[in-house]
């Protein structure tokens, strides 16, 4: 929380108005706009997604600029403000609501574009209660955002709160032009994690998948062009993590090679092994605990079910596709990022625990994960939200003691690995009787445990953690 509780009115907007590109209304109709003017074809869904994909730019740049008046020192924050956060995300607004208003008046065959053969909406038939239906997920986080910013733009100009967010003082204080240029390095790594992840990986997967459109549409085997989806979401999700990892580079400076090496060396037989047996036991062990309930159910006449459950259908090995490679190989590339590079940055600034908690913060967002909508409308967002936050604290707790128990990113990078592939096999598993979303917060479960008996049970050894790493501990706990 930062020092004045009022300064996370800022935050918030800057998150609203950066997660709300990309979703419903944003790019398509929701499905209540949908029911009411009935399917759209793949054509009218693509020009309906040019045409308002253009709107979620200045959007975009409304969660940027809400971000770095939140960060940076800036004179006169109040205009500021206004410039980068509130007028960008007026004008998206504006416009997102704007083009389906102009297919509605030019839908009818008297506008002043159809007259002259320049109607840009042409085939599009949009009811006017359209424009009352249409209101997704997207643009509710839009007019929180747009509330939220202008209830800051307020409390700056009543002089109630300040900008930048202050959040105490730091564990270790910058005294040296070094230290201060690695924690800009990391503070730029962190503001493309939170706000620009998603864009910076949309913009170089956009031409990768037009080639595998095209390779796959030309694709003789009907089976082929139905694994499309699988490779496409590979290929995207390695494309994303490039960039990340090329800006970790960058934030390790001129020692870069040095430190690479160091987090290469080979791991101990014993951290290696746990390393592989970790995942399997996070994703065996909820089918086992199904099994077993379903199991009692029946034996006790429970439930209706007439026959005995089969253990093949909990207990299977779930088909592994050859898409699965580039999973593997993408999680191995992402822990080199974090762990790698990353975590001995986060903990010589922050200390041990308090490091690879803020680096856990930073890994969830990133990851994207799909949790089940426990409540509609907005509050389904933060609640996500706060799902993706705790599983990454809890994998970034898990991986960052196969870290520095071995003092090398390999066991991370296998255990990540290893777990990406199986959990993308589960969920694409057809014979899975288990609920897509109680598998997910049975994962997040399973590792919540595996983390409290590491740091529990098998505490760090002092030899295992650099003499950097000790002394920012001895800091920590000194402030």
């Amino acid at each position: 929380m930062p020092a004045n509780p009022l300064q996370i009115v800022f935050l918030l907007a800057a998150v609203c108005l950066s997660a709300c590109v990309g979703r419903i209304w944003l790019v398509y109709p929701d499905p209540a706009t949908l029911d009411a003017i009935g399917p759209l074809s793949a054509n009218d869904l693509e020009r309906w997604a040019r045409m308002t994909l253009v709107f979620a730019f200045p959007l975009l740049f409304a969660g940027v600029g809400a971000y770095s008046c939140c960060i940076l020192l800036r004179e006169n924050l109040q205009r500021y403000w206004y410039g980068l956060a509130v007028a960008p995300a007026i004008l998206g607004m504006a416009g997102g609501l704007f083009v389906p208003a102009l297919i509605v008046l030019n839908g009818h065959p008297r506008s002043v574009l159809e007259k002259h053969g320049l109607n840009p909406f042409r085939g599009l038939r949009f009811p006017l209660r359209a424009l009352l239906l249409n209101v997704g997920l997207g643009f509710q986080l839009a007019v929180l955002g747009l509330f939220l910013a202008l209830l800051g733009g307020w409390l700056l100009r009543r002089g109630k709160v300040s900008l930048p967010v202050q959040f105490g003082p730091p564990a270790l204080p910058v005294i040296s032009e070094e230290l201060n240029s690695t924690a800009f390095r990391q503070r730029i790594f962190a503001i493309y994690s939170l706000t620009l992840f998603g864009f910076g990986g949309g913009l170089i997967s956009w031409p990768v998948f037009w080639i595998l459109s095209c390779f796959f549409n030309h694709a003789p085997s009907g089976r082929l062009q139905y694994s499309f989806g699988s490779w496409l979401n590979a290929a995207q999700w390695s494309l994303y993590t490039l960039p990340l990892l090329l800006l970790a580079l960058w934030t390790l400076g001129k020692n870069r090679r040095v430190r690479l090496l160091e987090s290469a060396r080979l791991p101990p037989a014993k951290i290696f092994g746990l390393a592989l047996v970790l995942p399997i036991a996070v994703q065996w062990l909820p089918h086992v605990v199904a099994y077993g309930i379903d199991r009692a159910a029946w034996a006790h006449h429970w439930n209706a079910t007439p026959e005995a459950p089969l253990p093949r259908l909990y207990l299977h090995i779930p088909a592994v596709g050859p898409h699965l490679i580039l999973f593997a190989i993408t999680a191995v590339v992402s822990e080199w990022c974090w762990r790698g590079c990353m975590q001995p940055q986060f903990i010589r600034t922050f200390g041990i625990f308090r490091g690879i908690f803020l680096l856990g913060i930073l890994y969830g967002p990133v990851q994207g994960l799909l949790f089940p909508l426990v409540l509609g409308l907005v509050p389904a967002f933060f609640i996500h939200l706060t799902l993706q936050l705790i599983w990454g604290i809890v994998w970034s707790t898990i991986y960052g003691w196969l870290t520095l128990s071995a003092r090398s990113v390999w066991p991370a990078a296998i255990c990540a690995a290893l777990g990406s592939m199986l959990t993308q096999a589960s969920m694409t598993d057809v014979q899975e009787i288990i609920p897509r979303q109680f598998l997910r917060l049975a994962f997040l479960g399973c590792g919540s445990i595996v983390a409290f008996l590491l740091f529990r049970y098998l505490p760090l050894p002092a030899e295992r953690i650099p003499a950097a790493t000790r002394t920012a501990a001895t800091s920590e706990s000194a402030s």
